[in-house]
């Protein structure tokens, strides 16, 4: 009965599973509590940008945080930031040793006379996301678009770095 009163349930072999993510502030927090304790054991902490392309946990609850997308092929590592309702010149990208961060601010352009609002979603003010970049990229030749929203930030990998391939001929034998 205590446990109905807590919104938990019993599941199959009697553990407690919990309400649905959202229903509780507490509940909200141990999911991101889970995660990082998830993340850390399986490795995931470090990738080629680890634990520093992710989202300060404080950060999760109400901040403006852009969403991004990390892609790598031989070639590059590309990074999509979603800025929607920003321009190119709101958005800031910065290099410092091998800390690559993007800074940006949204501004509010309610009108606040004669509304009351039930439900606000969106969130306004100043951002910033930083990325360790791993020894592969070649600093020199990072280059960055903006265009519909989207800031592209291309990260060329060093030559060294990139795969080597040859053919070898091979001779008959003596």
């Amino acid at each position: 009965m205590a446990d109905q009163q807590r919104g938990l349930t019993r599941g199959e072999g009697g553990q407690q599973r919990q309400p649905a993510k959202g229903s509780h502030p507490l509940f909200d927090l141990r999911n991101e509590i889970d995660t990082l304790f998830d993340r850390f054991f399986s490795g995931s902490l470090f990738g080629p940008f680890g634990a520093f392309a992710e989202p300060q946990p404080l950060q999760r609850f109400g901040g403006t945080m852009p969403k991004v997308d990390v892609s790598e092929n031989e070639r590059e590592i590309q990074i999509v930031a979603e800025l929607p309702g920003l321009k190119q010149e709101d958005v800031e990208l910065h290099l410092e040793n091998d800390l690559l961060t993007l800074r940006g601010e949204t501004s509010s352009a309610r009108d606040e006379k004669d509304k009351h609002y039930h439900l606000t979603e969106r969130s306004y003010g100043r951002f910033e996301r930083s990325f360790r970049l791993p020894e592969t990229v070649d600093r020199d030749k990072i280059s960055a678009s903006f265009e519909n929203g989207l800031l592209t930030v291309t990260l060329p990998k060093s030559e060294r770095a990139r795969p080597q391939a040859k053919r070898i001929k091979i001779g008959a034998g003596k």
